[in-house]
């Protein structure tokens, strides 16, 4: 069990970082992806505000699973693992199929997003013997 935690430390922290990434090239210039998201509200995208939203509480969320399994409250914090997992996988495909040039951070955040809703998966259904330490 002690490896799923450190491994959903690792991939939190992934989580946190790699929207600071270059997601999308345009032009001459890659953004990550809150200069994306700046972009898309100064071209009056306003329907993306709520995504926005969410997008910005990601770290605030993956802090919180990461002390929740560090307090060993192991589903708790798988729950909340899964939940970040999914929404940066989520936004890294759904960039991933608008038409525009994706950069590295955009495939890293999927693989890091589908790893770390993976290790969610696996805390919030482990076994009893998993759970206790």
């Amino acid at each position: 069990m002690r490896g799923r935690k450190a491994l959903a430390f690792a991939a939190l922290a992934g989580c946190v970082a790699v929207p600071f990434f270059p997601w999308i090239r345009t032009g001459e210039a890659t953004r990550n992806s809150y200069e994306a998201l700046r972009s898309a509200q100064r071209l009056g995208l306003d329907q993306l505000t709520p995504f926005r939203v969410v997008w910005f509480l990601v770290p605030v969320v993956a802090v919180a699973a990461a002390m929740a399994v560090a307090a060993k409250l192991t589903r708790t914090g798988g729950v909340l693992t899964l939940v970040v997992g999914t929404v940066v996988a989520a936004a890294g495909t759904s960039v991933l199929l608008v038409d525009v040039s994706a950069a590295l951070g955009l495939y890293l955040a999927i693989a890091v997003g589908l790893l770390a809703a993976a290790l969610g998966l696996l805390l919030v259904f482990g076994t009893q013997e998993d759970v206790e330490i």
